[in-house]
């Protein structure tokens, strides 16, 4: 886990964890991102689904997290799951449910409320510097 400062350098926690993440307590909904195409994949949905498990125990251990906060689970990418074979679209959706479920089992003393959301791929914008390169590389010839 690593967080940045206002200078855009990146620290990583451990030794960083309570003034990098002092501000949380005061936020008032915590969203954990969710990698659909990571749960998707067989060999790496038990790592996704346990690594958000254990950053939220580490959140709770290093007294981030505060009672009057709503934790938002985030589903992302989920045009690639609707594109994937039925048997694992339906496999990765109950994943994530039974993720939802472990999350509020273990941790909903913690938080106010608990919710689920499900988002589709951002769309890919083209960047002012690729637009440059293509119309250097047009003139350039």
């Amino acid at each position: 886990m690593a967080c940045g400062n206002a200078d855009g350098n990146r620290q990583h926690a451990p030794a960083i964890f309570p003034s990098c993440f002092g501000r949380r307590a005061r936020a008032d909904v915590v969203t954990v991102l969710v990698n659909g195409e990571l749960l998707l994949d067989l060999s790496a949905r038990h790592n996704v689904r346990q690594e958000i498990v254990m950053i939220l125990q580490g959140l709770l251990n290093g007294d981030v997290l505060s009672a009057n906060q709503r934790l938002a689970i985030v589903l992302t990418k989920l045009d690639v799951i609707r594109n994937a074979p039925t048997a694992d679209r339906d496999r990765t959706e109950r994943d994530f449910d039974g993720l939802v479920k472990q999350i509020e089992t273990v941790f909903g003393h913690v938080f106010q409320e608990i919710r689920p959301f499900r988002l589709p791929r951002r769309r890919q914008r083209h960047s002012c510097a690729r637009v440059w390169r293509i119309r250097a590389a047009a003139i350039l010839g």
